[in-house]
Order: C-alpha cells, then structure tokens, then sequence
C-alpha cells in the first residue's frame, strides 16, 4: 500500500513538473502612465547633484557691492538670454 502511494505522488509529480501551461498577464495601463513619469524623473534628476543643483560650470560676470545690479544682470542672462 506505501508503495502505491509512493509511486501515484511520484506520477503526480512528474506530470506536474513538466505541464505546458500558458500563461496570461493581464496588464494596466497605469503602468505605462508611471513608466514614463518616472523615466522624465530620472532624466531631470541625472542632471543634478545631490544637493539639488545643476551638474556644471559657475560663471562670475560681475563683481559688485551693489546687489540690484547683480540681480538685474542675473535676470538678463538667465531668464532674457543676454538682452538688453
């Protein structure tokens, strides 16, 4: 009787361990959605440093006391690309 039982698991093992099933994935479409967000997220933050700054070069154009005009040629080369 130990026998039989034995060789049945055995069967039963076998034809489970070699079973040809297909199998199907149901995806969401939210995952698309965040792939991509998070894909721009690694994108911005491969440019930046670990303190939050951009990876490059710092350019001193002016050297003054007077702090209206740093900012106002900090604005023109920033935000007006150099117009006066």
């Amino acid at each position: 009787m130990k026998q039989i039982v034995v060789i049945l698991s055995l069967i039963l093992l076998y034809k489970t361990s070699f079973a040809a099933d297909t199998i199907i994935v149901h995806k969401d479409s939210r995952l698309d959605i965040l792939t991509e967000k998070q894909s721009a997220v690694n994108k911005l933050t491969s440019k930046m440093t670990s303190s939050g700054l951009y990876k490059g070069y710092r350019l001193q154009l002016l050297n003054t006391r007077s702090r209206d005009e740093a900012f106002k040629l900090k604005y023109e080369y920033v935000y007006c690309g150099g117009c006066n």
